[in-house]
């Protein structure tokens, strides 16, 4: 029998169609994680994700991201972990965390659908409320060489702000 302990999450992205979504699908089914996908050409809605998911992941476009989280937020299992892919921080973790139980996580991933592999590669943790499945992302991460940075989402913010100024400049 399985150790309750060590059970893999059942992990849904909600844009899991794009190229970003897609990206983290098949990182969660190489590393033995099921992954569902929802998004606006699949048959499997938001909702019906995330009644199911032990790991909630928002991967939508900025503009749409607040609206998904707003709409699914009250499905969730109480156990689950609800997190976000945005580039921005402080307003979905801010709607993130009107949830009343369970695990919230801002991640931002500091690289693009076109890399290879995980190792050497930054993810922004911005941390609401944790929980098991917090733990579970990180050790994941870091196995596969992925680097976790931890910030506040207004840090976080506030040096993405700098670094599109600088780009832009």
């Amino acid at each position: 029998m399985k150790n309750i302990q060590n059970k893999k999450p059942l992990i849904g992205i909600i844009g899991g169609t794009s190229q970003f979504g897609q990206w983290f699908k098949f990182f969660f089914e190489n590393n033995d994680c099921d992954c569902l996908v929802a998004s606006r050409i699949t048959k499997l809605t938001p909702a019906e994700l995330a009644r199911q998911a032990d790991i909630v992941i928002v991967s939508e476009p900025i503009r749409e991201t607040v609206k998904v989280i707003c709409e699914i937020r009250d499905l969730l299992k109480p156990t689950a972990l609800f997190c976000d892919f945005t580039s921005l921080k402080e307003e979905p973790l801010k709607e993130l965390l009107k949830r009343k139980r369970g695990g919230v996580l801002g991640m931002h991933p500091l690289f693009g659908p076109l890399t290879p592999f995980l190792a050497g590669q930054k993810i922004v943790f911005c941390r609401g409320r944790n929980n098991k499945w917090v733990g579970f992302l990180k050790k994941l991460f870091e196995k596969k060489g992925g680097k976790i940075v931890e910030m506040s989402a207004s840090e976080h913010d506030k040096q993405m702000a700098m670094i599109q100024a600088m780009t832009h400049f």
